[in-house]
C-alpha cells in the first residue's frame, strides 16, 4: 500500500480485493530492508491500532511524520478545525495503549523464552 487505509469503506473494500485481508503492514519491510543491508536477523511482531470497521479521524493522520513520529501541532489545528474528532481521536489513542501494552508483553515472553539472538537488549 502507498498510502495508509484511513477509512472503513477503503478497508473493507481492500479485504474483499485481496480475498480476505484483515490487516495490511506498511512499515515493517522498511526495517527487514535495512536488517538484510547489514546482514542482521530481522523477526516482526505487531499489533493492530485501527480495526477495520473504524475510521480514523483526519487529526489521527494530521501529525504523522513518515518516521513514524507524531506531530502534535498539525493534530490540534485539526482538532481546531473540527473539535467532533476528539472523540475519534481519544479512541485511536486508547487503541495504541492496548496495541503497545500487547507489545510488551509479547516482547517479554520472547526475552524471556531466548527466542531473540544473543546480545539483544531485553
Amino acid at each position: 500500500m502507498a498510502a495508509p487505509l484511513t477509512g472503513a469503506a477503503d478497508k473493507a473494500a481492500l479485504h474483499r480485493s485481496s480475498g480476505g485481508a484483515l490487516a495490511v503492514d506498511m512499515e515493517s519491510h522498511l526495517a527487514a530492508a535495512a536488517a538484510a543491508e547489514r546482514g542482521l536477523p530481522f523477526a516482526v511482531c505487531r499489533a493492530v491500532v485501527d480495526p477495520a470497521w473504524r475510521s480514523l479521524p483526519k487529526a489521527a493522520m494530521a501529525g504523522l511524520r513518515d518516521d513514524g513520529s507524531t506531530a502534535v501541532l498539525p493534530i490540534l489545528r485539526e482538532l481546531a478545525r473540527d473539535p467532533l474528532q476528539l472523540g475519534g481521536l481519544l479512541r485511536v489513542a486508547a487503541d495504541a495503549g492496548a496495541a503497545r501494552k500487547a507489545l510488551t508483553a509479547a516482547r517479554r515472553v520472547l526475552t524471556a523464552s531466548g527466542a531473540f539472538f544473543p546480545g539483544f537488549p531485553g
